[in-house]
């Protein structure tokens, strides 16, 4: 890569690429944590629809049509059902794999920046001679 051309492209190609994954990786830790508190009033006791209304409100996802169908839940905010503790650790395990292959993408990424960033600089400095 050094002194080409194609280190500055990879380089800003790499950049917008990583930005997607870091946003997607942000909606998977959200996804993460409302699942988490579901567990936990779904652990603790009976959960009522008043847990319901205050985990919305902490957890506006809870509403989101495809959180609910990753959850197997109606898609219709009046139909709120409490899923089982096995789809909620299933369906965390699942979401925790795929964070996990979005943290060694980011980091992939990241290091080939630093490479493309090198052999960018590297390019600037030969032009200017």
């Amino acid at each position: 890569m050094t002194n080409s051309s194609a280190a500055p492209v990879a380089f800003q190609t790499g950049s917008i690429l990583l930005n997607e994954l870091r946003v997607r990786q942000d909606k998977v830790n959200k996804q993460l944590q409302a699942i988490d508190e579901l567990l936990s009033h779904i652990k603790q006791a009976s959960p009522t629809h008043q847990n319901y209304v205050a985990l919305r409100n902490k957890y506006p996802l809870l509403d989101d049509p495809e959180f609910r169908r990753i959850l197997g839940i109606s898609e219709k905010i009046s139909a709120w059902k409490w899923p089982s503790v096995d789809v909620l650790v299933r369906v965390r395990n699942s979401i925790l794999d795929r964070s996990n292959a979005l943290n060694t993408e980011i980091l992939r990424i990241e290091k080939d920046a630093k490479k493309y960033a090198g052999a960018a600089e590297k390019r600037m400095i030969y032009c200017e001679n």
